[in-house]
C-alpha cells in the first residue's frame, strides 16, 4: 500500500469517527418532494438528507416544510426480582399416606416482583417540498 493510500484511509477513518455515524433515508417521494427520516448524529445526517433533496429536486430548488418526531413503534422491557427469606428448622412433607419423609434444613418463603416499562421508539421525520 502506497504512503499516499495510507493516508487517505486514515483521513477516511478520522472523518467517519469524528462526525459520528448519522444518515438520512426516503420515507416518501413524489413530483411535489417527500419526507425523509433522519437518524444518529444530525451533521452527518442532515447533509445526506440535503443531497437527497437536491439530488429529487434540484439544486437549491426545495423548502424543509416541516420537522417532525414522530412515534414509529415501542420497545418493552421486563426486570423480574425474586427473593428467598430463609428460616432455619425442619420440614416434613408427605408423599405417600403410608409413609412419611422428613428433611431437616431450612424453610422459607420465596416473594417476586415483576416491573415492566414500556417506552415510545421515535424518530425525526423532514418534510419537504420541491420548487423552493
Amino acid at each position: 500500500m502506497s504512503p499516499r493510500s495510507v493516508l487517505l484511509l486514515i483521513t477516511v477513518l478520522f472523518t467517519a469517527t469524528a462526525t459520528g455515524c448519522g444518515y438520512a433515508r426516503i420515507f416518501s417521494q413524489n413530483a411535489e418532494g417527500g419526507i425523509l427520516s433522519i437518524h444518529g448524529n444530525e451533521k452527518p445526517a442532515m447533509e445526506e438528507a440535503n443531497e437527497i433533496m437536491s439530488s429529487h429536486c434540484g439544486m437549491g430548488n426545495y423548502s424543509m416544510v416541516s420537522r417532525d418526531t414522530v412515534t414509529v413503534g415501542q420497545r418493552t422491557s421486563t426486570k423480574s426480582d425474586t427473593n428467598y427469606d430463609e428460616q432455619g428448622g425442619s420440614k416434613t412433607t408427605e408423599t405417600d399416606p403410608k409413609s412419611s419423609e422428613t428433611q431437616e434444613g431450612k424453610s422459607g418463603s420465596v416473594s417476586s416482583q415483576e416491573t415492566s416499562v414500556t417506552q415510545d421508539l421515535t424518530e425525526t421525520r423532514l418534510t419537504y417540498a420541491c420548487g423552493g
